[in-house]
Formats: C-alpha cells, sequence, structure tokens
C-alpha cells in the first residue's frame, strides 16, 4: 500500500508520516529530503547562484541523482551522495530556499518522480511530500493533505530551526513561510494542489497523537 501525506511547509508532515510509517510497519520515504540533496549538491558542489537553481542544467541533475542513496536507519532517513553522507547539512533555511528554487523547474520532478517510485516498488510506504499524491502516485490507494494556519507553522519552524542551533525570530518565521506558501501554490510546474480524492487533515489544534491516530484510521 502507498499513503501520500502532502501539505505546505512546516504542517508537520514530515514527523506525522514518519509515526504512520513506524506504527503501521511502513518504509518512511520523506521525498523532501531528496529536493534538498540537490539543491544542497548544486550549490555546494556545482556553486549554483539562486538564478542557476531556477534553470538547472539537466546533465547535473541526472549526475548528482545517479550518485544519490536513500535510506532509513535507526536515527531516521538519511541522504547518502556516492559515500557521503550528506543528511546534516539538508535542514538549513538556506537550503530550504534552494530547494523551493530548484523545485520551480520541471526536469527535477521528473527525474525525482521515477527515483522515488524505484524506492517505492515493492513495499508498503509512507511518503511525504507536497505532489505525491496529485503526481507520483496518483494511484495511492489512501491520500492525506495535512494543514495547518499560517500562524501555528511559522511557530513550528521557527521551533524547529532553534532545535538546530539556527535563531530565527517569529516575524522571519511568518515571512519565510508566507515567501514559501506563495511560490509552492503559484509555481507554473506542479503547484501544491490538495489531491481530489485526499483526506484533508488540518492539525491546528490538534495534538501530534490526533494527528497520527486519525490519518492511520483511513488507511
Amino acid at each position: 500500500m502507498i499513503i501520500t501525506i502532502d501539505g505546505p511547509v512546516a504542517s508537520g508532515k514530515t514527523s506525522v508520516a514518519r509515526a504512520v510509517s513506524q506504527k503501521l510497519g511502513y518504509t518512511y520515504l520523506a521525498s523532501g529530503m531528496l529536493y534538498r540533496a540537490v539543491a544542497y549538491i548544486l550549490v555546494d558542489r556545482y556553486r549554483y547562484d539562486h538564478v542557476q537553481l531556477n534553470e538547472p542544467c539537466s546533465q547535473d541533475i541526472n549526475e548528482i541523482v545517479d550518485r544519490l542513496r536513500y535510506e532509513n536507519e535507526l536515527d531516521g532517513p538519511h541522504v547518502h551522495y556516492g559515500n557521503e553522507d550528506v543528511t546534516l547539512y539538508l535542514k538549513t533555511p538556506t537550503v530550504d530556499k534552494s530547494a523551493s528554487l530548484l523545485a520551480t523547474t520541471c526536469y527535477i520532478h521528473e527525474v525525482l518522480a521515477v527515483f522515488q517510485r524505484t524506492i517505492a516498488a515493492g513495499k508498503n510506504v509512507v511518503i511525504e511530500s507536497r505532489d505525491a499524491g496529485t503526481v507520483v502516485f496518483p494511484e495511492a490507494e489512501c491520500k492525506v493533505f495535512l494543514t495547518a494556519s499560517s500562524e501555528e507553522r511559522a511557530r513550528r519552524w521557527q521551533n524547529d530551526q532553534a532545535q538546530r542551533g539556527t535563531v530565527v525570530s517569529l516575524e522571519q518565521a511568518c515571512m519565510l513561510i508566507g515567501e514559501r506558501d506563495t511560490r509552492d501554490m503559484t509555481r507554473a510546474v506542479r503547484p501544491l494542489l490538495v489531491p481530489l480524492d485526499a483526506h484533508v487533515v488540518d492539525s491546528t489544534r490538534l495534538s501530534f497523537d490526533e494527528v497520527v491516530r486519525i490519518i492511520t484510521s483511513f488507511c
């Protein structure tokens, strides 16, 4: 079975998807880590700037994805680039912005969609993304769209950054969340959409355990 959990940035889909996968004994697939990994490598190794991220070279994308490896380890999912584990570099504000810019191009979606389907082949999978239920796995048996108010998502993102040692004011978090929402929902290539057959869950006033219980009840 494929369970897709889509939603906007900081909606809680990453932690929720991981908990749902653990509860059901399914493979957890964090698609956002793949986009961040490619964006990080383009900037750090290929020296891309923000303009180039909007128009990446297809050969560069292919070279990077060919060397990526996604693995679920005891402490969560890891992405390896060749023999190097790049996971620790993927959750910074800079990489978040770079990944969002990269996601405005069509080719990266096509390549990573194939990569994700390869990972999921023959497995029971919970995947969190922004287009898993609409594009990557349109025939998934269970689809969820997880959301929350923009203010609540900004607070969650701020707390997440603080746990990683990055201090961001609530005002900055609200601004960044707003910018990301605008890019994700208005981009010409695969904008953030609610799958027509998805269960919509607003987690603004729900506890984490309540969200997990609701989603597992659907599937």
